[in-house]
């Protein structure tokens, strides 16, 4: 293995658990140094194992909306420039390996202008859809368009996505790489012992996690379950995520059994909000990758995901929850009163064994080296 430096721009949301569970699958003894973005909190310095601290660097965004308003503008720099390249040459680093993507040429051309070779993780090859204040959504393009140039700068992409993988075979003209996408499992979840305030003494909830974006479907799941009354008697509808939602609620929420938690989720929730759960549903209008299976997976719940490409081909052939037409309300609803009314074994022994097989994070390293 070449001196690496695995590098991470971002702690937000998703992010960072899978900068985590990747970063922990390594040994202090590999060829492997880690630069990390610090954008929420103390995450990575709580989440990244001791035995790698110290070939760990942690750099701790702060929250610059001016500095923001300027690089949006004028495309500066970023804040960790200069501590990556001297982080280089203090560790003779070979190559680079941003794997959370990368929004900055410059550190790019400037590593590459010192010999290192530099590999980019794509998660999403189109963008997704957005439905934001018209600032957001501008901010949302001018940063889709540097993330794109920058993977385009690169050595070598990398997807955890096989049908995106098969995509940038036909359009780059450079080295293409696949591993499978990490379990978000991380051991600050398995350890959390926290009830979400919004759920004391709520039982019988079909749950959504996630943060709120217009791809993920949530207006789907939230008509569906208006309108269904058979759901609402006997269920309530748990939305946990922060975001969003981009279209009208209903006023009387609390009334119809819907709980919305419109906030960060801490690790420490996120396991009562699973293991309470009678099931999960994710109605993605889109999606290139998640790591939201492995959560569903590893806390046996069951589950029913729309038809997308990604979902269909994992669910479908392991057998590890139902499906429902994309963007299909009454087909969701279908499927939401079939699974909720059925003997879920042996979906959830397929969940242990899909876990088993593919979510051992141990087998990235493997690749990664």
């Amino acid at each position: 293995m070449r001196r690496t430096l695995i590098l991470a721009t971002t702690s937000y949301a998703g992010m960072g658990p899978y900068v985590v569970n990747i970063v922990n699958t390594f040994k202090n003894e590999d060829m492997a140094w880690f630069f990390l973005v610090e954008t929420s909190g103390t995450y990575y310095y709580e989440n990244i194992n001791i035995d790698l601290r110290k070939k760990t660097y942690i750099f701790v965004e702060k929250d610059n909306r001016f500095h923001q308003m300027v690089n949006l503008l004028f495309y500066t720099k970023s804040n960790y420039y200069y501590n990556v390249i001297n982080y280089c040459k203090k560790n003779h680093i070979e190559q680079v390996h941003f794997i959370t993507g990368c929004f900055d040429k410059y550190l790019l051309l400037e590593l590459q202008k010192n010999k290192i070779q530099i590999i980019t993780t794509v998660h999403d090859l189109h963008p997704h859809e957005v439905k934001k204040v018209f600032y957001k959504e501008i901010r949302m393009k001018i940063l889709y368009k540097r993330l794109f140039e920058c993977f385009q700068l690169s050595d070598t992409i990398v997807t955890n996505e096989q049908s995106q993988y098969d995509e940038m075979l036909h359009i780059y003209n450079m080295k293409i790489l696949f591993h499978e996408f990490p379990s978000l499992v991380t051991n600050s979840i398995l350890s959390g012992d926290e009830i979400p305030v919004e759920l004391l003494n709520i039982n019988n909830y079909i749950l959504f996690f996630g943060r709120i974006e217009a791809y993920k479907g949530v207006k789907i799941l939230y008509d569906c379950f208006i309108q269904n009354k058979k759901l609402n008697k006997t269920h309530a509808l748990v939305i946990a995520g922060n975001g969003d939602f981009g279209f009208e609620r209903d006023k009387n929420e609390i009334q119809k059994n819907i709980i919305v938690i419109n906030r960060y989720i801490k690790d420490s929730e996120v396991k009562y909000l699973y293991q309470h759960a009678s099931c999960v549903v994710y109605p993605y209008i889109s999606a290139t990758q998640s790591g939201v299976l492995s959560l569903t997976f590893y806390f046996n719940v069951p589950c029913i995901a729309s038809d997308i490409p990604f979902f269909k081909k994992i669910i479908e052939p392991s057998m590890t929850g139902f499906l429902f037409k994309a963007g299909d309300i009454e087909d969701l609803c279908r499927q939401l009163l079939k699974l909720l009314n059925v003997d879920v074994t042996s979906m959830k022994i397929a969940q242990k064994k899909y876990y088993k097989n593919y979510y051992i994070n141990q087998s990235i390293r493997k690749l990664y080296i």
